[in-house]
């Protein structure tokens, strides 16, 4: 049964950055690859905060700059390594978390969670 998480903006600036919907299958994917990628932008407190609905929060910098990551890491090719890899059951260089349940990484709900940084003004999750 998939279990929606909200990530709520915290100064949308647009209809985009009110809400971000993903669930406890797709939410862990995407936490994961900016825990992969963004670990200059975000510390390990947040990190490990993403795990808890009501504990994350980003401020409009770090939203911004994770959205910019995601986009140049998409067109790298890094995130579709990055799925390859989470769709195997590891991250690159990492084995995957044996608590995170069913990964599933979707190229376009990615794209939709850039569109939803960079409109947010910072986030949490509700």
């Amino acid at each position: 049964m998939d279990i929606a998480i909200d990530l709520r903006g915290e100064s949308p600036c647009g209809p985009e950055g009110v809400c971000f919907r993903a669930t406890n299958k797709s939410w862990p994917a995407i936490r994961l690859l900016v825990g992969e990628f963004c670990t200059d932008l975000i510390n390990d407190e947040q990190f490990l905060l993403g795990i808890n609905p009501n504990s994350l929060f980003i401020d409009d910098n770090q939203a911004r700059r994770i959205g910019d990551r995601i986009v140049r890491m998409v067109s790298t090719g890094a995130a579709d390594t990055f799925a390859l890899a989470s769709a195997n059951g590891n991250r690159p260089g990492h084995p995957m978390p044996q608590t995170e349940p069913d990964v599933t990484f979707d190229l376009e709900h990615l794209a939709k969670f850039v569109v939803f940084c960079r409109n947010s003004g910072g986030f949490h999750i509700a």
